[in-house]
């Protein structure tokens, strides 16, 4: 985790998944032209500009209702910065947040929000910035089911763009059908120019600066692509393959769900990008980086401003229990040969963040395994023993995002790496 404030000198936030900012909204009247032809005749011509600018005011006042509403917090967040990304500082550290329920005035707030979107898109129905937010939102809301319904109601049959199958794979991602989710995001790459793909594909900004210069010498050492040409070299390619096979959490389910993750998190990027936010922070590459990074806020908190000249700061927490799977340099060039220590998810100073819906706290456990030839096959048995929880959230009074051994009971065991 992390946490942040604005220094004198720019505004910055400390987060681990804190971000500091403050909101500031504005809206736009609605206006239409209304055209009159023979008496018992009314034909109603809605200007687009005009039912955008009523959607925009929609949302930005959303947001400044999500702001009133927040719970507060008087913590102190001073401090040094563990890492500067562009306007924000950002400090790690295991806090004591967790996700709660929201305010009802939040709810009811969002609900109607959704309602007036959906009703505006029916007026402009091909206005790709309302889509993204009716998708944005009720996936906030946790309504992924109405999300991917959503999406899908995007572009014309046997036509889609490669926008609405973002949209479809965000969602799917949402709903845990990751291998559907991969499919889809795999062809909304092939339908959308090249730098974007390439960009969206190859997971720079997640990644180890070890492993960006490896990735960099590999296309170096295959030659650069032709002026204009942003497709991967053949050794790219393998290397990004090699790269998101050694990042898939346990193997458990189907799919790469840390890939389609990544996928997602671009999605939000752009559904975020000119849209108003908690944080009154024009959107910029430092916030879509550590979107990309760490994932979009899973809560928010409030500090009380000083003095009615102030406004009240606003904290967005991260996934509080995100940990850094992305392989090293070391896992990726050798896998076969790496230290344990290079493949295992790292918590401290991780420089991205996730958490499998599936399995989101990890703990050491011990085990055995032996290998029994059968062969030309053979067959491996393993025993463990479940642990204690030793993590921070152990004597919280939030519901547990894991069951005990107990309520396991009648439950198959899924095993994974």
């Amino acid at each position: 985790m992390a946490c942040g404030t604005p220094n004198l000198d720019a505004p910055i936030l400390r987060r681990a998944a804190f971000l500091l900012w403050w909101i500031a909204i504005v809206g736009s009247p609605s206006r239409a032209q209304v055209v009159r032809g023979s008496p018992d005749t009314t034909a109603v011509a809605v200007d687009s500009s005009d039912v955008a600018s009523v959607a925009r005011g929609a949302q930005a006042s959303f947001e400044r209702i999500r702001v009133r509403h927040l719970p507060r917090t008087y913590g102190s967040f001073g401090g040094s910065c563990d890492e500067v990304v562009g306007r924000i500082c950002v400090t790690f550290g295991e806090g004591e947040w967790y996700p709660g329920p929201e305010a009802s005035e939040i709810v009811d707030a969002r609900r109607a929000l959704i309602a007036e979107l959906d009703s505006l898109q029916t007026l402009v129905p091909r206005d790709s910035w309302i889509l993204g937010q009716r998708v944005w939102y009720r996936a906030e809301a946790g309504a992924w089911e109405t999300a991917l319904a959503t999406a899908r109601e995007c572009g014309p049959e046997g036509g889609r763009s490669w926008w609405c199958l973002a949209l479809e794979g965000f969602a799917l991602h949402g709903l845990g059908r990751y291998g559907r989710s991969q499919a889809a995001f795999d062809e909304a790459l092939s339908g959308m120019d090249r730098d974007r793909a390439r960009r969206w594909s190859i997971p720079r900004w997640p990644v180890e600066g070890r492993v960006r210069d490896v990735l960099d010498e590999a296309r170096e050492g295959e030659g650069r692509e032709d002026a204009g040409v942003a497709e991967p070299t053949d050794r790219v390619h393998a290397l990004v393959e090699r790269l998101w096979t050694l990042a898939d959490p346990l193997y458990l389910v189907e799919g790469n769900d840390r890939r389609t993750a990544h996928l997602a998190r671009w999605v939000a990027s752009e559904i975020r990008s000119e849209a108003r936010n908690p944080f009154r922070l024009r959107w910029g590459d430092d916030l879509t980086e550590l979107t990309v990074r760490h994932g979009w806020q899973k809560g928010w908190e409030r500090i009380p401003a000083r003095s009615p000249s102030y406004r009240d700061q606003v904290i967005g927490h991260d996934h509080p229990l995100g940990r850094d799977y992305m392989p090293s340099a070391e896992a990726l060039l050798a896998p076969a040969t790496a230290e344990p220590e290079a493949m295992v998810p790292r918590l401290r100073r991780p420089r991205s963040l996730y958490a499998p819906e599936y399995a989101p706290v990890l703990l050491p456990m011990d085990g055995q395994l032996a290998v029994f030839p059968r062969g030309e096959t053979m067959v491996v048995v393993s025993s463990h023993f479940l642990p204690a929880d030793t993590t921070h959230h152990a004597s919280h009074d939030h519901p547990k995002p894991w069951l005990e051994a107990a309520e396991q009971a009648s439950m198959p065991s899924s095993m994974g790496l």
